[in-house]
């Protein structure tokens, strides 16, 4: 997702005669959000994330509630704005398809979109699966094709769908975004790279511009990712994140702290320690010197939920003559540390990255895949 740096000879000619650079941002029409793109298009992903002080990150419990709250949100948009464009998207696909199916349930549930064959929702063979498509549908189309005149990530609206009737074959008559807004019919026996396109994956959207985006976050995205989901809006842009997928493992309540023996063994010299009971009713206590003033300063109180977090270490000289390493911390509120952990995420270079710097991510969404019966890689290739 990098831009595509200058090649050498294109510096040295830029050396010799000069260049005009292009920094005026004119897609968002807000100044600060104006000012965010150029963050993020800056590599300044945590200057960008001030969307935060705007109310437009949103932290749900789970992935799901934060899919949930895109699909409520886009629903309403859809209903305040008819005439206004929208995107969603997220980075992995199990995502994309999770939010496609939710919203067109919710429009189906609303009786904006039609349900069963009777009503004129007709199912198709695709090639990631069946899928069902009704007029009003939303779909993307997945490969180029010269005789539609579609390429890789254009977008449309179903107008019509027909079954195989006396060998005329099944088709969909589609209209495609722009200004032309140009119909084509495509033939489903031919031509099956097609998807519900409600939502699409962050790669899909290069190139994109729309009124309002709703962007899952995800573990897995990288600065690159952040810049292009961030900066496809024109008036707003949510980030839907989940303490599920950004929160610290190790967090805890707090139940108790203070200064005893070193694990509380008589005998043992005095240290401060800090006890934490995990979402998973476990508790750890975590000891250091530097604790006590880090609880002094950040002032917890007992059942507030915490994280611990280690800035580093720093040599100490003992009395004894001897040397040690004195351990400095810093005690977040679970809240902020959420926000810390999905500003980090987001802020990562993605340079020689494969998918082991986040095997754990990429084993959940192997299994999650499974359950929806779709190939659940990361879609690398850009759109054409």
């Amino acid at each position: 997702m990098q831009a595509i740096g200058a090649g050498v000879p294109f510096r040295a000619i830029t050396e010799v005669v000069g260049y005009a650079e292009l920094s005026a941002i004119r897609r968002q029409r807000t100044q600060w959000q104006g000012q965010a793109s150029v963050a993020f298009a800056t590599h300044k992903t945590a200057e960008g994330l001030a969307y935060r002080s705007h109310g437009h990150i949103h932290m749900a419990e789970t992935n799901e509630t934060a899919r949930a709250q895109i699909v409520r949100d886009y629903i309403h948009d859809l209903e305040s704005r008819s005439g206004g464009t929208r995107a969603a998207m997220a980075h992995r696909r199990v995502d994309v398809c999770a939010l496609n199916q939710d919203i067109r349930a919710c429009l189906q549930e609303k009786g904006e979109l039609a349900k069963g064959v009777e009503n004129g929702e007709l199912t198709f063979a695709t090639r990631d699966g069946a899928r069902a498509f009704a007029p009003g549908d939303r779909i993307v189309f997945l490969e180029n094709n010269r005789d539609l005149g579609v390429k890789n990530g254009v977008l449309g609206t179903v107008h019509q769908v027909s079954a195989d009737q006396s060998g005329s074959g099944s088709q969909m008559i589609v209209k495609l975004d722009g200004r032309d807004s140009s119909f084509v019919t495509v033939d489903m026996d031919a031509y099956q790279a097609i998807d519900h396109g409600y939502a699409t994956t962050i790669h899909k959207n290069q190139g994109a511009t729309v009124d309002r985006a709703f962007v899952l976050a995800s573990g897995t995205m990288d600065r690159h990712l952040t810049y292009v989901a961030m900066t496809r809006h024109r008036d707003s842009v949510g980030l839907y994140a989940s303490r599920q997928e950004f929160g610290d493992r190790n967090a805890g309540v707090l139940v108790a702290h203070g200064v005893a023996p070193y694990q509380h063994k008589a005998g043992n010299r005095a240290s401060y320690f800090v006890t934490l009971e995990t979402a998973q009713g476990q508790r750890k206590t975590v000891w250091g010197v530097d604790l006590e003033r880090a609880m002094k300063q950040a002032q917890p109180a007992i059942g507030q939920t915490i994280s611990l977090v280690e800035d580093g270490s720093t040599p100490v000289l003992l009395a004894s003559g001897r040397t040690i390493e004195r351990h400095s911390w810093t005690v977040l509120d679970a809240e902020d540390m959420v926000y810390r952990q999905l500003e980090s995420r987001l802020s990562r270079s993605g340079a020689k990255e494969t998918t082991l710097d986040y095997s754990q991510a990429f084993a959940e969404r192997r299994g999650i895949a499974q359950m929806f019966g779709i190939d659940s890689e990361i879609v690398l290739r850009p759109a054409s």
